[in-house]
C-alpha cells in the first residue's frame, strides 16, 4: 500500500479549537496556524453549486480572496481538487488553495486561480509568504504575483520566521481531550 492509499483511509478525527467543530485535525491545524498568524477565516462559512453539485470549501480567508481546502496530499481527492477549481473558475475573482495534512511535510501548496477565460491556473510550488510591506500573509505561486492588498507589485514576497514559527506551532499544538 502506497503513502496516499494509506492516508485515503485514515480516519479522520473531529477536533474542536477555539469553539468550533472541525471535521479533521488537520483542519483544526490549520486554524491554528491561521490564527497565530492573524489571518481572519471562516470555517465551512456557506455552501456552494458548481456544476449542479453542492460543495462546501473548508475555510474562506478575509479579505485575500482566498478559497481553501485541506487534504491530506495534493492528490489525495481529484474530485475534491476539481469542485475547487470550477469555484474558482465559476466565481472569477477568487483563487483556490489546497492545504496539505501537516503530517505530510509539505510545506507548499497547489494554489489555483482564475486565468480570466473561464479556465484556472495551477501551481503546486505554491507557498506562504509575507507580504512585501511585511503587513500580512497570503499564497504565493513561483514566480510571484502582486499583492492584492497592499496593491504592491512584484516579486519581493519573502519566507519570514514568523511563518515557520506558527508552522511548527500548529503542527504540535494539542488540543483538549474531552
Amino acid at each position: 500500500m502506497t503513502r496516499e492509499e494509506a492516508l485515503r483511509i485514515i480516519k479522520a478525527i473531529p477536533t474542536t479549537y477555539n469553539g468550533v467543530l472541525y471535521r479533521s485535525r488537520t483542519e483544526a491545524r490549520w486554524s491554528v496556524l491561521f490564527d497565530r498568524l492573524g489571518i481572519v477565516h471562516e470555517y465551512e462559512p456557506q455552501g456552494f453549486r458548481t456544476d449542479g453539485e453542492g460543495y462546501l470549501p473548508d475555510f474562506l480567508l478575509a479579505g485575500q480572496s482566498l478559497i481553501a481546502e485541506v487534504k491530506p496530499s495534493f492528490d489525495a481527492d481529484p474530485d475534491g481538487v476539481q469542485k475547487l477549481r470550477n469555484l474558482v473558475a465559476a466565481r472569477g475573482g477568487e483563487r483556490g488553495v489546497v492545504l496539505p495534512a501537516f503530517s505530510s511535510g509539505e510545506t507548499t501548496a497547489l494554489l489555483i486561480w482564475p486565468d480570466g477565460h473561464g479556465e484556472t491556473v495551477d501551481d503546486d510550488r505554491a507557498t506562504w509568504l509575507t507580504c512585501p510591506e511585511g503587513n500580512h500573509y497570503d499564497v504565493q505561486p513561483y514566480p510571484q504575483i502582486g499583492c492584492e492588498l497592499c496593491r504592491h507589485s512584484g516579486d519581493y514576497w519573502y519566507l519570514s520566521d514568523k511563518i515557520g514559527e506558527a508552522y511548527e506551532f500548529a503542527r504540535s499544538y494539542r488540543f483538549d481531550r474531552r
